[in-house]
């Protein structure tokens, strides 16, 4: 399906749109103009920072705060720190914004957990980095004197009109690509050759042009040389996930938690202890080989108190309504 015809099928069935770029964001210094047209619908909200226009989904979290000295801070995304026990955005940046010197300021932002981009705008140039584990996927662009950042490089690619690079295109035309490497593509790349994606523990800054500074590691770590030393780590591991998912219990009305039998739910799911009575699970069949892991779910949920949703995705695609619409978004 071609842009034109992308398009037209949004315009078709509008209940679609509100699917496009959904949780997205992009902050940019370009004002893009009409927000109740292509791609946005209608569907996102602005705001304006110190030269930067902010836009994000109406599903999106958008957190910024601005200090005395009309320095900027924000979160796209939501963000948790398992150390203060604070999951408010809002004070987050403000305990960021606080700090007393540039080590104080990093190791507060080494606290953070989440799905987000964090960033600032300090002294009129623009700093910002990925969550941890690159959970929350994000990239950056620029195009003459107009610099993006978005959670979609195809958003700023309808934006700015470009067109896929012919080396991606090669690559994922490939016939074991998808099979390997599914939708995502190698290092840094995007489907656009001047987009490329943010990097995590890696800082980057733009003032006119864009540069970056690995900031994590900063020092040394030792090997654990014995088993007491070494079980001192697995439990302080232990603490923050289950920190993790007491916060998560109190930011969120109604979460649940993914459960398929497998040894990373399980490790989600056991950091939930002590607050099973506020979560339920869910685990999905897509192929008759993961009806046991479902099962075992349900047998781990129940034992627990859980209530337990299994969901049945069907062979045929043809049952599922607005299918091929659907992947096309």
């Amino acid at each position: 399906m071609n842009r034109t015809e992308f398009k037209q099928m949004l315009e078709d069935k509008p209940h679609l749109q509100i699917n496009l770029f959904k949780r997205g964001f992009l902050l940019t210094n370009n004002e893009v103009g009409n927000l109740e047209g292509f791609p946005f619908y209608g569907n996102w909200i602005s705001e304006v920072h110190n030269g930067y226009h902010f836009y994000a989904h109406t599903d999106t979290g958008m957190h910024i705060y601005s200090d005395e000295k009309d320095n900027c801070y924000f979160i796209l995304g939501h963000a948790y720190n398992p150390f203060t026990m604070e999951s408010d955005e809002g004070k987050i940046l403000r305990y960021i914004a606080s700090a007393k010197n540039k080590e104080e300021y990093f190791d507060r932002i080494n606290e953070l957990t989440g799905v987000f981009v964090y960033g600032s705008v300090y002294k009129g140039k623009l700093f910002y980095l990925v969550d941890p584990s690159g959970m929350q996927s994000a990239c950056y662009g620029q195009f003459g004197d107009h610099f993006y950042l978005s959670s979609h490089p195809q958003l700023i690619g309808d934006i700015c009109s470009l067109e896929m690079d012919n080396f991606v295109r090669e690559l994922i035309r490939y016939k074991w690509y998808g099979r390997v490497m599914g939708p995502y593509l190698p290092a840094d790349l995007t489907p656009f050759t001047d987009i490329k994606r943010i990097v995590p523990s890696i800082i980057y800054s733009y003032n006119g042009k864009v540069k970056h500074k690995r900031f994590w590691p900063m020092e040394s770590f030792t090997v654990a040389d014995d088993e007491s030393e070494y079980q001192k780590i697995i439990e302080e591991a232990a603490d923050i996930l289950h920190n993790n998912m007491e916060l998560v219990s109190k930011k969120w009305s109604h979460p649940w938690i993914s459960l398929t039998g497998g040894i990373d739910s399980n490790t989600t799911f056991a950091a939930g202890n002590g607050n099973y009575d506020k979560f339920e699970s869910f685990s999905y069949i897509s192929a008759e080989k993961e009806i046991p892991d479902a099962a075992a779910a349900k047998r781990i949920s129940e034992h627990f108190g859980l209530k337990h949703h299994e969901f049945l995705i069907p062979e045929d695609s043809s049952e599922l309504k607005d299918f091929e619409e659907t992947r096309e978004i």
